[in-house]
């Protein structure tokens, strides 16, 4: 069954509409990385929130150093938070997973953060941060 698109309200706020089945599809899944640095998925932050209950955000490093490397990921990691801290359902990405890995590529490029040794790479065309 289908459902419409309808109002998404996080804590209170209205955000815009909710996708509806056939569009997330082709969004972010729990078995997709966020943590491209050290190889976090959805399902293992969201299930971290669920059953360790972080005080503040940044004790979702505690779950395999998600969030302690380039950097990419930590908003994503506050909304999180911030979602099941709200009571609503987390993660809601209105990205695909190519277009978020594309735009940590770009984010990385652009010398915003520096992956740790071993991290996934940026996406498949991206070059290794030079170090000059």
């Amino acid at each position: 069954m289908l459902t419409a698109k309808l109002p998404h309200q996080v804590c209170g706020q209205y955000t815009g509409t909710r996708p509806t089945l056939l569009d997330r599809k082709f969004y972010m899944e729990s078995a997709d990385t966020i943590c491209y640095c050290f190889h976090v998925t959805k399902r293992k932050i969201l299930n971290f929130i669920r059953l360790h209950r972080p005080r503040v955000a940044s004790q979702i490093s505690e779950c395999g150093g998600a969030g302690t490397g380039c950097g990419w990921c930590v908003p994503y990691l506050k909304r999180y938070f911030e979602d099941a801290a709200c009571g609503q359902a987390a993660g809601s990405e209105s990205m695909t997973p190519a277009e978020y890995s594309a735009q940590r590529a770009a984010y990385i490029q652009a010398g915003h953060g520096t992956p740790p040794p071993g991290a996934m790479p940026s996406s498949p065309k991206a070059e290794p941060p030079s170090s000059v």
